[in-house]
């Protein structure tokens, strides 16, 4: 994958490398990422075409790179920065899947967004490479999407057969922005397409998913603790009360 080789290429040269994958639900972005580490930290070749450009190999990929290198929570995010911070020189990557859960721009204004947004500026001296997953890269924080030099990697379906394998074939399109330098006008432009499966090896998919599971059911109770906050101060109207207000109207909403 060139997303894989890019990654490489930040960590040899000491670069900075940010990129956010998006795309619909199901369409393998989090597996994008779990691949792509796979070969980062397995046994790889880096080969040169006749073209001159470069290629990986993987030899054996690490199906477990995923448990150390990619996050779920911003405390884990924060864990792992601090960690490597500690260790005095950058690592080589990290992932946070779904972060547009967390870093919403529907909380730009909110304390953590701001002191996120921060570290975010200067987290290359933590990580060389740092990527990203959600459904839409205008749901994540401006301040994050169009970070200078940063991807956009929108994850589509390959048409054509839905039989066997090719119901997983998927293509990752990695944008660059670029801007005119009076600032007046931009863009984007293409800058490699990686070809892959969204399928996983069993084992992986039952671990990757139970953790999934897992962090979905945290973000359910702050949505209940939000909730319980709100019709407590009267900001909402509960369920029970609207059911006996429909009721006295006449109305049933149903159990």
């Amino acid at each position: 994958m060139r997303v894989s080789l890019k990654t490489l290429h930040a960590h040899k040269f000491n670069e900075s490398f940010q990129f956010f994958v998006y795309g619909p639900p199901t369409y393998g972005k989090s597996s994008y990422l779990i691949q792509s580490l796979a070969e980062v930290f397995g046994e790889k070749e880096v080969l040169r075409r006749d073209d001159g450009k470069e290629h990986l190999v993987c030899v054996k990929p690490n199906w477990d790179a995923w448990k150390e290198h990619m996050v779920f929570l911003p405390e884990q995010w924060m864990k792992s920065m601090e960690w490597q911070q500690d260790k005095g020189e950058p690592g080589i990557r990290l992932d946070w899947d779904d972060e547009a859960l967390w870093a919403t721009n529907q909380k730009w204004a909110d304390e953590f967004s701001i002191d996120l947004s921060g570290v975010k500026n200067v987290s290359r001296t933590v990580f060389n490479t740092e990527g990203a997953t959600g459904l839409s890269p205008n749901w994540i924080l401006k301040r994050f999407r169009e970070v200078p030099g940063a991807l956009r990697i929108e994850v589509t379906k390959v048409t054509g057969s839905e039989a066997g394998m090719d119901q997983y074939r998927r293509s990752a399109k990695a944008y660059s922005r670029w801007f005119s330098p009076d600032g007046k006008k931009s863009g984007s432009r293409l800058e490699f397409i990686d070809n892959f499966y969204s399928y996983l090896p069993s084992r992986v998919y039952q671990e990757y998913n139970g953790t999934r599971r897992s962090y979905s059911a945290i973000a359910l109770r702050n949505l209940r603790r939000t909730y319980d906050k709100l019709v407590s101060e009267g900001k909402l109207v509960s369920a029970d009360r609207m059911r006996k207000e429909a009721e006295r109207v006449g109305v049933s909403l149903g159990p």
